[in-house]
């Protein structure tokens, strides 16, 4: 349920494995917002003979239209390719942008500036194109590597270990295994296994497997949501520390993890599943999503963060964020049951069984945007457990149905909408110059 860049005109969906990186409230509002006053300004402003419009620009704009409307098989297909495949969804879109936007430069240097000679010009469009291969070569080798999965013949031993519904979290030596990855790469594998998600791409090497503490130095998460993980990372890694101290344990908890994995035992639990790789399985940690009873501590970040200080921390309760601290009790007997029904890239839908009225959580990151709805009416969401969401629900049987919408998405699609219209009214109706050339 996080956001991608490439949001749908049509209903809002995106790429299926956006779920995973949580992005924030606005890249879907930037790329289909941008994307046609680019296109506008072009047209008003170089395209002086529509005759001689290179078909370069026509297939360029077919390309990029697609590309907006998002979940078709097609364009799904392009981020499967080989090259693409490994690497991560934000850095296709760059990909994608940055290699529109060249050629759209190209195109500029070619027919909208005047060069001194035609010498002059191929030094310009030579060194434009020399710029775009060295930075794809820099971005390939250096930064984002691709890993091509069919061609790895096992997984390492560490994932076949771990639970299908675990949530891991990995904690070993960074700069060693850096070395041998870019030192010896992929035929070094069996040498090292997948790092935090988000400090390598190589984290691909786990698959299937779900990862606690997403994106620990991302800009798309929230400033707490970092300052926890920064705070686990720096603290598991440090080579004097051999257990593991109950507040780090209580925000792994928080982050959903079930297990840890390490380079070295973090307790006498800590299961060697090779000759550097430990396996630490969590006691506790709050589900992915669960009914609570109607006793409920309201609490802001800060009083939240000293109860996990303080080692007062329950990770079976549930806290609310609220203007009180006033503490609601109910000690009748409580019965929940909850049943995920279906579960999408933007939207999931639970049905819920009370004895009274009680509260669903859902551990999912609570940006701007999501709407939740019980029996078909929107509810208000409240923010829990320092990141995550929950809403009151009424005794009985019930359907609870959670969406996100970026904000002003529909604004959004409404002004591309229009600038698409004066856009085909200038292609239509502007009546070029017999007399200008643009060559």
């Amino acid at each position: 349920m996080g956001p991608d860049f490439f949001g749908s005109l049509k209903d809002g969906s995106i790429f299926k494995n956006s779920r995973e990186f949580l992005s924030k409230i606005w890249e879907s509002n930037l790329f289909i917002g941008y994307a046609p006053l680019l296109l506008l300004g072009i047209s008003a402003n170089i395209h002086k003979n529509l005759k001689k419009v290179p078909r370069i620009y026509m297939l360029l704009l077919l390309i990029f239209t697609l590309l907006m409307l998002g979940n078709y098989p097609l364009i799904n297909y392009l981020g499967y390719l080989p090259v693409l495949a490994g690497f991560r969804a934000h850095t296709r879109f760059v990909l994608f942008t940055a290699l529109y936007l060249i050629i759209i430069i190209l195109y500029i240097a070619k027919y909208g500036l005047k060069f001194s000679s035609k010498l002059h010009e191929k030094y310009v469009v030579s060194a434009i194109i020399l710029v775009q291969i060295i930075s794809s070569f820099y971005l390939f080798y250096a930064l984002h590597p691709v890993v091509e999965t069919n061609k790895l013949l096992k997984l390492p031993v560490t994932a076949r270990v771990l639970p299908p519904d675990s949530y891991y979290y990995s904690l070993n030596s960074a700069k060693e295994y850096y070395d041998i990855f870019y030192s010896e790469g992929y035929a070094a594998t069996n040498k090292y296994i997948a790092l935090h998600t988000s400090l390598y791409p190589y984290s691909n090497f786990i698959y299937n497997k779900k990862t606690c503490g997403l994106f620990l130095y991302s800009n798309f998460n929230p400033k707490l949501y970092q300052d926890i993980a920064l705070q686990i990372y720096l603290n598991l890694n440090n080579e004097s520390e051999n257990t593991i101290p109950n507040t780090l344990k209580t925000k792994l908890g928080i982050l959903g993890c079930t297990h840890i994995i390490s380079s070295k035992p973090l307790s006498n639990s800590s299961k060697k599943v090779s000759n550097k790789n430990y396996i630490t399985k969590l006691k506790k940690q709050i589900p992915t999503h669960t009914l609570f009873a109607s006793n409920v501590m309201a609490f802001d970040s800060d009083s939240l963060l000293k109860l996990i200080e303080n080692n007062a921390y329950d990770l079976k309760s549930l806290y609310l964020y609220a203007d009180t601290n006033t503490v609601k009790k109910n000690t009748n007997e409580f019965f929940g049951k909850v049943k995920q029904v279906k579960q999408s890239n933007t939207e999931d839908t639970f049905t819920v069984q009370s004895n009274k009225s009680s509260f669903f959580f859902l551990r999912i990151l609570h940006y701007p945007g999501y709407h939740a709805y019980i029996d078909g009416k929107e509810t208000k969401i409240l923010k829990a457990n320092l990141l995550y969401m929950a809403i009151h629900v009424p005794k009985g049987e019930h359907t609870i149905f959670f969406k996100y919408v970026p904000p002003y998405w529909h604004e959004t699609v409404a002004l591309m909408l229009f600038i698409y219209f004066i856009l085909i009214l200038v292609l239509i109706f502007y009546k070029p110059n017999p007399n200008t050339n643009i060559e």
